[in-house]
């Protein structure tokens, strides 16, 4: 279609088991998982104990809020839909997760529904790779013919 775009295509789905302890993503941290991203605090919407409290370096497995009903530092069982997309290691305590400097990797994903490499770090500081969605693709290909008709005439 284009002369520089690489596709990558995802594997799957996979089979990802569930764990006692869940963690509930909003659907935007769902699509950066499903596309080979861990999950960062910001995304996490509940930690769900089951009675056990989590602690860190414990197996969770990763579910996304289909509803986006989902309270923010849900501690109980969310009963609204949701779809168990990934499993991984908890990297920070809920305090890290839902306090007021929560940032950072708070799950390190170890299997995901679908299989993708994680492009993290590997953005060229050159700008030789960047990562895109094929809508943005096809906008800036169309933005640089309609540049590169503007110039003609401007230079002609």
């Amino acid at each position: 279609m284009f002369s520089d775009l690489l596709t990558i295509e995802a594997i799957g789905p996979s089979k990802v088991s569930p764990d006692s302890s869940q963690v509930i993503v909003s659907l935007d941290c769902a699509r950066s998982v499903l596309r080979g991203a861990d999950v960062y605090s910001p995304g996490i919407l509940a930690v769900e104990d089951h009675g056990r409290p989590v602690k860190i370096n414990d197996h969770v497995s990763v579910w996304v809020d289909v509803e986006s009903k989902c309270t923010r530092g849900l501690r109980t069982l969310y009963t609204g839909e949701k779809e168990l997309i990934a499993e991984g290691i908890l990297r920070k305590s809920r305090q890290e997760i839902f306090g007021s400097n929560g940032s950072g990797v708070a799950v390190g994903v170890t299997s995901a529904k679908y299989l993708m490499p994680s492009f993290d770090g590997a953005i060229s500081e050159t700008g030789c790779f960047i990562p895109q969605n094929l809508p943005s693709i096809v906008a800036i290909n169309a933005l640089k013919s309609i540049v590169q008709l503007i110039f003609t005439l401007l230079t002609s």
